[in-house]
């Protein structure tokens, strides 16, 4: 059983890290993707045609209306997520329409994050190989920033993973991830994914008869620059244009989102409370057993931007089970909000862990 010593330090980072970067938070997001949708917005290479999107804007706000706004332009995405995949399971010619809103929202996140992710310059610093970071957020500006820092990590859930590269999991998935049965026949798929994930679950549809594959798209590490056409708005006809890097002061380039279409029975790989429990308690399981078997020790663990809310049941369940197998390491909470924290985290989760009243951006990850 893993125990305090001289070893590295698990990272737990919730919304509020990507939130102090710039990133809409929750509430916010389903509106900025309206916007997003609808137009007009800065100028954004190989996005999805406004044309195509068009027919998903009417069901954002019918559904943001029946979900209940909070206040202006506020969307409850976890609700309209809800409302989305129960008219798809009511009626399966409704998937076109889902199957848009998850490309709207992930093209608009990783946009973001393109914008952000200087965000979390400061907090990559502080990291070693020896550290693991288990993240909630489904944007990637934790990755840019390791990349661009020329960090070498990892994001694979195979069990027999490396230890000596930073580790990083992300149990609620992420705008790069896929599962798919396969690749398309003659795709360049060797360079533009990788398999991250092997032992997937098995996942009832029309077309797979076995657990399929979880594949990472190559984004922020691809040396591809990503010429897409559009026919008549509808799918995209993907071609690499070259091996030369776009330019870096160029309109941010989505054109990776696309590459999806490369890949057979795809569906990204992000969980809402609609997504099955099935996917939850899996995806729980392997990040607390990669967490505790790659990395040999810890020697504290850090919890930053999660406020444990009550809907949360499998992450504090998660958190729980990791706190009683790291009994001996120290626990430290940073979040502004650290005084109206709900009390089961000092009294069940971390038992007499230390409080830290500050932010992701203003707090020294070096005193840790």
């Amino acid at each position: 059983m893993p125990q305090a010593s001289n070893g590295g330090r698990l990272f737990i980072l919730g919304a509020g890290a990507s939130y102090a970067a710039g990133l809409p938070d929750g509430p916010r997001v389903l509106g900025q993707v309206t916007r997003y949708v609808m137009g007009p917005y800065h100028r954004v290479h190989n996005r999805t045609p406004l044309a195509f999107l068009q027919d998903i804007t009417s069901s954002l706000l019918a559904a943001a209306v029946q979900s209940g706004f909070r206040s202006g332009n506020r969307f409850p995405i976890d609700s309209i997520a809800g409302l989305f995949f129960d008219e798809f399971k009511r009626d399966l010619r409704f998937f076109p329409l889902l199957d848009k809103f998850w490309q709207a929202i992930r093209e608009f996140i990783y946009e973001r994050s393109l914008v952000c992710s200087a965000g979390y310059d400061d907090f990559v610093k502080c990291l070693s190989p020896q550290d693991t970071v288990i993240t909630f957020n489904w944007d990637l500006c934790l990755e840019m920033a390791l990349h661009r820092a020329r960090h070498a990590f990892t994001l694979s859930l195979e069990q027999d993973g490396r230890s000596d590269v930073l580790q990083v999991l992300k149990p609620h998935g992420s705008v790069d991830l896929i599962f798919a049965d396969g690749y398309v026949d003659g795709s360049p798929a060797d360079r533009c994914f990788e398999i991250i994930c092997r032992s997937f679950p098995a996942i009832a549809t029309a077309s797979w008869i076995q657990p399929p594959l979880l594949f990472r798209t190559l984004t922020y590490d691809s040396q591809l620059v990503l010429s897409i056409k559009w026919k008549a708005y509808g799918a995209g006809e993907m071609a690499v244009a070259s091996d030369v890097k776009i330019n870096p002061d160029a309109a941010p380039d989505v054109g990776p989102m696309q590459l999806r279409r490369f890949l057979v029975g795809e569906f990204p790989f992000l969980l809402t409370p609609a997504a099955p429990q099935a996917l939850y308690d899996w995806s729980y399981h392997i990040t607390r057993h990669i967490a505790l078997k790659v990395k040999p020790s810890y020697r504290a663990i850090i919890v930053c931007g999660y406020s444990f809310p009550d809907y949360d049941a499998g992450v504090r369940k998660m958190l729980s089970a990791l706190g009683r197998q790291l009994t001996a390491v120290p626990v430290h909470v940073v979040n502004p909000s650290a005084d109206n924290l709900p009390a089961c985290v000092k009294e069940d989760i971390f038992p007499g862990c230390t409080l830290h009243k500050r932010g992701f951006r203003d707090f020294s990850w070096e005193s840790v």
